[in-house]
């Protein structure tokens, strides 16, 4: 009774699988549940993912982590079915979940480059008498808002069967009346994709949003009167997070072009005038990158993660003409996955999960790195900051099994519940004078696809 992940021997006879609180070791059974037996001896901080027999029933592959490495890549295993020495079959950023469909070839599903949030299918060829990869990876399908989960194959091999789930992401606004709750949030657009707001007009009437309606991430902005977006920045390749120059003359994003080969990603930092034109290249930087800027000082601030030192870097950079200066280097956990934001002053980052303290905001002075953080108790888990616009508090989202909430936090520690909800929240953004807060709603469906001939 405390089996999982359990994989079914192609003749029936023989079940693979993953005892509760041993994550690390594989076992076999027999079918009727007789003859249990550990297959595989684990290494401490390794997970088994995903079991699945070779097509003549002779070895058992796995996905594995290891959470403890730098980089926590996902690696396919195999191992004979009768016990021995495992060895690695592939291993790639991003894999999710495999299938072996026949003798001459492994098919899996990866994450696409940040900041895109979807998955594709992918194959990469088996040489049968040495039962290793051979070539390159090749891709099968170039979907939007898919993410192929718990890959099946036919009998036959011809039909594949997946759990398609999916995060969706909707934009919403609600008045932020600054004493009590948040009123009812609207939804800013109808339309069933992905929305994502990251800066809002000087006014404060309009947001630069990006979205995948188009099939690939562009750069839209929609008037908080209005029931559609007008296109801001359309094109082939990926663009996002607009985010407004100091001076409020410019907007800057992030442009890359898929990587089809599966090859690392090179993100652009582009900057195009807000009244239209042609856009020119700032600097370049990884794909986890992201950048904030302040009216103050006219200061722009990237920060990128080295997962090499396990660091978060923040480097000032001249929006104009690109030239950098690296401020600071803060210590970060591998698995952490650390939310920043800028002051309004430009003067002090404030950071949350940047380590085991899910609880606290970290507060760091870019220019004399004096650092001190605010902890709101360890009932709290932190996923998201942004500064208020006054810079006198923080707007953070607190998760949990049973939801989201978003709360207003003063310097001393208080807090106020703005607003909660069953699902979970992205960070919010504020208003220019603070009487708005936008923020991205995520709900997630599943259900079976199965496609044929792949």
């Amino acid at each position: 009774d405390d089996a999982g992940r359990a994989s079914v021997s192609p003749d029936g006879t023989r079940i693979a699988y993953i005892r509760s609180g041993s994550e690390s070791d594989i076992w076999m059974m027999d079918a009727n549940g007789g003859s249990p037996r550990k297959l595989l001896q684990g290494v401490p901080g390794e997970h088994v993912l995903q079991l699945q027999w070779s097509p003549d029933g002779q070895h058992v592959a796995y996905t594995k982590s290891n959470m403890e490495a730098q980089k926590a890549d996902v690696a396919i295993e195999i191992a004979s079915a009768e016990g021995g020495v495992p060895a690695t079959l592939f291993a790639a950023p991003g894999l999710r979940s495999f299938c072996w469909p026949d003798d001459n070839r492994i098919v899996y599903s990866a994450e696409e480059p940040p900041p895109k949030i979807d998955m594709n299918l992918w194959e990469i060829s088996l040489d049968r008498s040495s039962s290793k990869v051979s070539g390159q990876p090749r891709r099968i399908t170039n979907w939007a808002g898919v993410s192929p989960l718990d890959l099946s194959v036919s009998a036959d091999s011809k039909r594949l069967v997946f759990v398609n789930s999916g995060l969706q992401r909707e934009l919403y606004v609600a008045e932020n009346p600054k004493k009590g709750k948040l009123g009812t949030p609207r939804h800013l657009m109808l339309e069933g994709r992905n929305n994502l707001p990251s800066a809002w007009s000087l006014d404060g009437q309009a947001l630069f949003f990006y979205s995948d309606r188009n099939g690939n991430w562009d750069i839209f902005r929609q008037r908080l009167q209005q029931r559609t977006a007008e296109d801001f920045v359309v094109g082939p390749g990926e663009q996002t997070q607009p985010r407004l120059t100091p001076d409020g003359s410019s907007v800057l994003y992030w442009d890359y072009m898929d990587a089809t080969d599966g090859a690392s990603v090179s993100m652009r930092l582009m900057r195009v005038p807000i009244s239209g034109g042609a856009p020119e290249q700032v600097l370049e930087s990884s794909p986890d990158a992201e950048v904030r800027c302040a009216k103050a000082h006219s200061r722009c601030i990237l920060g990128e993660r080295d997962r090499i030192r396990n660091e978060l870097v923040f480097t000032d950079f001249n929006p104009a003409g690109g030239k950098t200066v690296q401020l600071l280097r803060l210590g970060a956990d591998p698995g952490a996955s650390p939310e920043w934001d800028l002051s309004p002053d430009g003067v002090t980052v404030a950071i949350v999960n940047l380590d085991d303290a899910k609880d606290r905001i970290r507060l760091v002075q870019l220019d004399s790195k004096a650092t001190r953080s605010i902890s709101l108790g360890h009932a709290k888990t932190l996923s998201g900051i942004s500064w208020s616009a006054d810079g006198k508090t923080w707007f953070v989202t607190s998760s949990s099994v049973r939801g989201a909430s978003i709360l207003n936090v003063q310097s001393n520690g208080t807090s106020l519940e703005l607003w909660a909800t069953s699902n979970l929240v992205d960070t919010p953004l504020t208003s220019p004078d603070d009487g708005n807060l936008a923020f991205t709603i995520v709900t997630r469906n599943s259900n079976a696809w199965l496609i044929e001939n792949f």
